[in-house]
């Protein structure tokens, strides 16, 4: 009984040795099943920054969605405005003839001075017809006959009239005088980026808006980002919303153009929002003109995997524009473990490069380690045996 208690004994302590040997080698193996673990920065240059000891939980605030928080976010509700300023200037409006311009003189009863000398036929387009007229020199100046040098740059076909009119009656008994302008040269406004056809619009005798333009290169594109159409006027952005101008009749993001206005209409590949985390499908979807839901993004991703979710873990991150309040982004937290959530889901609205990520479950995550070192732990535990045996 004494030697067979011994010999059980020496094989309880062999056990006893090979456990705490594959428990300390499971433990290093489960260290090494952390992400990026394997990386390492020895013998290389480590640029060193005035922010390299902050930590980026000081530069990053989560806030709970809450009810009040919704609200506090809720962008006030849309609806029509007049625009007086536009309506003003519209009435205001008129055109200016520049360098470049062709003018039609026309004297009633008076046949000969229709085909003055210097008149040349002008034709811009198929469209329209060739035309007798004068074009407006580069010192914005015309002649006419017994009148002479007219300069005109910068005057109305009606200020034009007049001069033209004084100027004959020393010649004609009540000359009857009319000017108008055949072809629009001088004047241009640019349309470019997500649009049916990017192209120049003249201005002319008619006010050119905003809508008016946009109708003109044959609309915006499929891959639109209509919220925010930008306007370059004299070295400066204008920010405007044709979908607010559309949708809602915000008549206010109507804008009269003038010459040298650029306007360009952005592509919506900035308008997404990105999905990840334990989904049943991670993908990047694309904002709609009227926004998206937390909820509808969640939706579009088929929803949470049920198996390994953590409802109290979804989480929408949104990153700052530059350094606001010395924050590089703010983390809104939703807990979906209570169903009345959801309605504060449908209610929150995500913006432009947010993330959506839902989190796994303690256990899931657990699981994933087992999953990582199981293998080598149950070659460990065959040599184990195999040297127990012995």
């Amino acid at each position: 009984m004494n030697v067979n208690f011994k010999i059980l004994g020496t094989r309880t302590v062999k056990s006893v040795k090979n456990i705490v040997l594959i428990s300390s080698m499971v433990a290093s193996l489960a260290a090494c099943t952390v992400p990026g673990s394997a990386l390492k920065i020895n013998n290389k240059n480590v640029v060193a920054q005035s922010d390299q000891h902050v930590s980026i939980d000081e530069l990053v605030d989560i806030y709970p969605i809450t009810p009040l928080l919704v609200q506090r976010l809720q962008k006030p509700a849309l609806h029509s405005k007049e625009n007086i300023a536009l309506l003003q200037a519209k009435q205001k409006y008129q055109y200016r003839v520049q360098a470049g311009d062709v003018l039609r003189v026309t004297v009633w009863d008076h046949p000969q001075l229709m085909a003055p000398v210097g008149v040349v036929p002008v034709s811009s387009s198929r469209d329209m017809p060739t035309t007798a007229g004068q074009v407006i020199h580069e010192d914005g100046r015309i002649y006419y006959p017994y009148v002479g040098a007219i300069s005109v740059a910068g005057k109305t076909t009606t200020e034009i009239r007049r001069i033209v009119t004084q100027r004959l009656a020393g010649y004609i008994k009540n000359p009857k005088v009319e000017v108008d302008v055949v072809q629009y040269r001088s004047q241009r406004v640019y349309v470019s980026g997500a649009v049916r056809a990017s192209n120049q619009l003249p201005i002319t005798n008619v006010p050119l808006t905003l809508l008016d333009a946009i109708n003109n290169v044959g609309g915006y594109n499929e891959n639109a980002d209509i919220q925010n159409i930008k306007i370059t006027r004299d070295g400066r952005d204008l920010a405007v919303s044709l979908y607010d101008l559309m949708q809602h009749g915000d008549l206010s993001q109507n804008l009269l153009l003038k010459d040298g206005d650029v306007v360009y209409v952005p592509n919506n590949e900035r308008m997404k929002v990105h999905i990840l985390g334990e989904v049943q499908a991670q993908k990047t979807l694309r904002m709609e003109p009227a926004g998206m839901t937390l909820t509808a993004a969640l939706g579009a991703a088929n929803g949470l995997n049920n198996n390994i979710a953590n409802a109290k873990g979804v989480f929408v991150i949104r990153a700052e524009s530059g350094m606001s309040n010395n924050k590089i982004g703010k983390i809104y937290q939703l807990d979906l473990s209570d169903a009345s959530a959801h309605v504060l889901g449908a209610q929150f609205q995500l913006e432009p490069n947010d993330v959506v990520y839902v989190t796994a479950a303690p256990v899931a995550r657990w699981n994933r380690v087992l999953s990582n070192i199981f293998p080598s732990v149950s070659s460990l535990l065959a040599v184990s045996n195999s040297v127990g045996s012995f």
